[in-house]
């Protein structure tokens, strides 16, 4: 038997999986506006880079800035997590 996935929200498009084993969190967009500061975040809470960056993997599902965003995988200090830009299927591969 299998142990349970959490799922944790983070932010617009961004969920943390956790399991006993593995955490995973996608588009990782935590700070600041996009499109022309058109779109802005739900909530900004400091904390949120944190609570992603100590995952072992992050999954970013397209380039646009509201699922990829640079700056957090700038300020990331430490382990860095595995990064998967683009799905298999699309000739993609995960990256470090």
């Amino acid at each position: 038997m299998s142990a349970p996935v959490r799922i944790q929200f983070l932010n617009h498009a961004s969920v943390k999986f956790i399991t006993d084993t593995v955490k995973l969190v996608s588009d990782p967009w935590y700070a600041g506006s996009i499109f022309n500061h058109g779109w802005s975040l739900i909530w900004t809470a400091e904390q949120l880079a944190d609570m992603a960056a100590d995952s072992d993997f992050i999954w970013v599902s397209h380039e646009h800035p509201d699922h990829f965003s640079p700056a957090f995988f700038n300020q990331l200090r430490g382990p860095r997590p595995r990064c998967s830009f683009r799905p298999p299927e699309t000739g993609g591969s995960p990256a470090t």
